[in-house]
């Protein structure tokens, strides 16, 4: 968890009394119990978490945590494999259901949001938010289509995208780009053909 310059942080813990680690920052506070504290390294290998605070990363380390309103559980695993710690977190229930990584625990954090943010399937959207991903689709081809026209066209060349039609489970779109519209936002109109 990389921390900005002006940032400060705090680990407060009374293990091996009390597995329950709170870890705060100027900006946001964390609670994770340890479930296997692992062991060290030899220090040749010894990986550390980043500067200030430098922890030793144990070999075999294992912690818990929920987070959000929801208050997800994930598991963090910490293994060297090849004398380098390897990241996995396990989110919920499922051990199969896992991110890992050999870069770092934020890379492996990062990862895992990516996967969690998946998007949803177009049939459970509102009819505002098909609306409103179709347009977003219509939006991002015709700045690609921009970019590309000055690539392969000259510029006293008139290029213009007229239409967009494409459909999505049997929803069809028709976008229509009008050039006089100077607002991006405004360039796609969608109709429900």
């Amino acid at each position: 968890m990389p921390l900005k310059k002006s940032e400060t942080c705090q680990e407060i813990s009374n293990y091996p009394n009390n597995p329950i680690v709170k870890y705060i920052t100027s900006k946001q506070r964390y609670m994770y119990g340890i479930i296997e504290a692992g062991i060290q390294p030899p220090e040749s290998y010894l990986a550390r978490t980043q500067k200030p605070n430098a922890f030793p990363i144990p070999d075999k380390y294992i912690v818990k945590t929920t987070y959000g309103k929801s208050k997800i559980t994930i598991t963090c695993f910490v293994e060297y494999i090849a004398k380098r710690p390897h990241f996995k977190i396990i989110f919920g229930p499922d051990p199969d259901d896992f991110v890992c990584s050999n870069l770092s625990a934020t890379t492996v954090a990062n990862v895992y949001h990516t996967q969690i943010r998946s998007l949803k399937p177009f049939n459970d959207l509102s009819n505002r938010m098909q609306i409103t991903r179709g347009k977003s689709i219509g939006i991002n081809l015709l700045q690609d289509f921009e970019m590309h026209t000055q690539q392969c066209f000259n510029k006293i060349d008139q290029v213009e995208l007229k239409e967009l039609a494409f459909s999505v489970n049997n929803n069809k779109f028709r976008i229509t780009y009008e050039k006089n519209n100077q607002e991006l936002q405004q360039l796609a109109v969608i109709n429900d053909a």
